[in-house]
């Protein structure tokens, strides 16, 4: 095994806010529903592999994302 260290959930977070996101969460009703796997699936590309990282993708729409009343994934609002 290499010294290489894995990407932590906070080193993403910050690659995040300077890059930006286009996942097309933000809308997309919480489930199985074919729009939101889509974009589960746009966001897992744009991540390191697996073993490069050590967190999940759930890990980083839970930092990212909130639930609204109608059960839609919404962007949390960051407070500066």
């Amino acid at each position: 095994m290499s010294g290489r260290r894995r990407e932590s959930l906070k080193q993403r977070l910050k690659i995040i806010e300077r890059d930006g996101l286009r996942c097309g969460l933000d809308g997309c009703p919480v489930g199985g529903w074919p729009e939101t796997q889509e974009a589960i699936r746009q966001l897992a590309d744009v991540l390191p592999a697996r073993d490069k990282r050590d967190y999940s993708v759930y890990d980083v729409i839970s930092s990212l994302y909130r639930v609204d009343g109608a059960d839609r994934y919404r962007v949390r609002e960051v407070a500066k």
